[in-house]
């Protein structure tokens, strides 16, 4: 049996879908792939009728189990429900792709759905839908072992003195390269008196002597060249980090540490372990959001919070440490 926290990553679908304009059929009736890779995405839709109550199940056999709307096609116990409502004067329901997570422990399970639209103004009239199966596979859409390269923002990291060939050395070693007009987290115009501000480091030693940089996430109050600190805490600090991780990566600086150098960090997909209103964002997207979110200038999405978004940062920076690992938090772009 796979851990609920496993399964329910698979099963995670967003509640919020837009209705069909096809015609009402006479049956309910639910479709989605027989086969869907970790990494990549599937779509489920039913249709059932407008302003009915739908519970949507799932199991891991094939029934049957008696019920009062009819002989279920599927094994108890049922190890995932939900309940939501049709659209009134549509039928048509189909959720938005969901993100499969990258965990090895979800390849070769069969998940067998199934579900039961209810009239509320007649609740003992039930529609029984078909049931359907999707099994999970394989197709190297998730980044393997050594795939990628990040470090964290600690005194261990982006923040430590230049020791050996330690990441210091390598943050000193190559930031005028990367980096010749310096870092501008937050708003990317720099300080310019447009209310939106930023942070802006001008030099290695002052990335050094600002990380780590701990306190509440928050957007920053005021523009700063070259701080100690900063009011904006941890989302500073992680974003500075992830910066550069994404640059270093893209411009090369990681290559010796990397199986295929063309593959790059920025352009993996946030697919579990994050707020859902991230998931299916790149690595990019996430960085522009984040600046967004640090200048004040841009609310987080979705119900998210700061901190959310700062956790996000967070395990980005931790996903992939010297390249010694895997993450299936994140997917390669599906095809």
């Amino acid at each position: 049996m796979l851990l609920r926290a496993t399964l329910l990553s698979l099963l995670s679908l967003a509640l919020v879908a837009a209705p069909s304009q096809a015609q009402c059929p006479t049956e309910c009736t639910l479709s989605l792939p027989d086969t869907v890779a970790i990494g990549g995405t599937y779509d489920l839709c039913i249709e059932a009728p407008g302003g009915s109550v739908v519970f949507l199940m799932l199991s891991d056999g094939p029934g049957p189990t008696p019920s009062v709307a009819g002989p279920l096609s599927l094994d108890l116990p049922i190890l995932w429900m939900t309940a939501f409502g049709v659209p009134a004067g549509s039928c048509g329901f189909c959720f938005p792709p969901h993100l499969v997570p990258c965990e090895p422990a979800l390849v070769g399970f069969t998940a067998h759905f199934q579900f039961v639209a209810v009239d509320p103004q007649s609740p003992t009239e039930y529609c029984l839908s078909n049931a359907e199966t999707m099994t999970v596979i394989d197709l190297g859409l998730c980044p393997p072992p050594g795939t990628f390269v990040t470090f964290t923002g600690t005194p261990g990291g982006w923040g430590a003195p230049c020791n050996g060939n330690n990441v210091g050395c390598l943050r000193d070693d190559h930031f005028a390269d990367v980096f010749p007009n310096g870092i501008v987290l937050g708003d990317q115009d720099g300080p310019d008196g447009d209310g939106a501000y930023s942070l802006v480091f001008s030099s290695a030693a002052a990335v050094e002597t600002f990380l780590p940089n701990g306190g509440g996430a928050a957007a920053l109050t005021a523009d700063a060249t070259d701080p100690a600190s900063s009011n904006a805490g941890v989302l500073a600090g992680h974003l500075l980090a992830a910066t550069f991780n994404v640059a270093y990566d893209d411009a090369g600086v990681f290559d010796h540490l990397k199986p295929d150098p063309a593959v790059k960090l920025k352009d993996l997909v946030l697919a579990d372990c994050v707020h859902a209103s991230l998931i299916g964002r790149t690595v990019s997207e996430l960085l522009e959001l984040a600046n967004g979110v640090l200048s004040g200038a841009q609310a987080p999405p979705g119900g998210a919070s700061i901190s959310a978004v700062a956790d996000a940062l967070a395990m980005l920076n931790e996903a992939f440490p010297e390249g010694s690992s895997g993450n299936s938090c994140f997917a390669f772009a599906a095809p």
